[in-house]
């Protein structure tokens, strides 16, 4: 109907600048992983793959989560009278988004070997029925919802197709990732999860910021290994060593002009 129209145009307005955060997460990293495939670097090829992956889910996850804690709160920042479930919709899509990006990897590896033709077809004709089935419930006049509801079913299926095209196509140790990236996001999604049905209580402003630091805490404590930790450390401490070197340059240098004004 009309309401679920604008409910719907409404939320997939807000999904739309969602994929394409993602989008530009995977991108400069398919030439790395098409040129380390070509070359023979197939070590470092996975490796991007992995990267990709976990750092494309928890970007993803981090920049959407004031939405997920607040959904109406943030639509209504930006119109005036919010359509009814549109938050609803918003968030399904969200998730629809998150589980697409949780091995989005997979499809560079796949296209840098040349199976392009083998994985379309496969992934675009599970989207496909997804369409048709999401009609035959809206045509039985079930609530929208259940259309995203199916969508997201079939997203996760999309899922274990390309997990199973990985391994088929090119004898990936499927352990790997879920050792280093799906187990970790997946803790760290879990524990998230709470802080969605705990914030509305609250301050909205207030309570999407602490749940943006909470899951920043877990992110860093949970799915970070020591090494990524480390890098972190080291690379926050460089700066600050950089922005030391130049106070005191500037200061030194701001000292030598001023005693130089005073012998003249």
């Amino acid at each position: 109907n009309t309401v679920a129209n604008a409910a719907l145009a409404v939320a997939n307005s807000v999904s739309h600048y969602v994929s394409l955060f993602s989008q530009n997460i995977s991108k400069p990293m398919a030439p790395q992983i098409t040129k380390s495939y070509v070359a023979g670097d197939f070590s470092r090829c996975y490796d991007l793959m992995v990267s990709t992956s976990k750092y494309g889910f928890l970007s993803l996850f981090l920049f959407s989560s004031p939405i997920l804690v607040q959904p109406e709160y943030f639509l209504g920042l930006w119109l005036k009278e919010v359509p009814a479930q549109s938050s609803i919709f918003l968030v399904l899509l969200i998730i629809s988004e998150l589980i697409n990006t949780l091995n989005m990897g997979i499809a560079e590896v796949v296209f840098a070997r040349g199976d392009i033709k083998f994985y379309q077809i496969s992934v675009n004709a599970i989207k496909v029925l997804s369409v048709f089935l999401a009609y035959v419930a809206l045509s039985f006049g079930l609530n929208v919802c259940w259309m995203f509801g199916i969508y997201i079913i079939f997203d996760i299926l999309t899922f274990f197709v390309r997990q199973w095209i990985l391994v088929s196509k090119m004898k990936f140790d499927n352990s790997r990732l879920v050792r280093e990236v799906y187990t970790p996001v997946l803790m760290v999604f879990v524990l998230f999860l709470p802080c969605i049905f705990i914030a509305p209580c609250s301050s909205p402003l207030l309570s999407a910021l602490v749940c943006c630091l909470y899951l920043i805490l877990l992110i860093y404590f949970v799915a970070l290994r020591i090494s990524e930790r480390r890098l972190i450390k080291n690379g926050i401490h460089t700066r600050i060593r950089r922005e030391r070197g130049t106070d005191i340059g500037s200061a030194c240098g701001q000292l030598r002009l001023n005693n130089q004004k005073k012998n003249n």
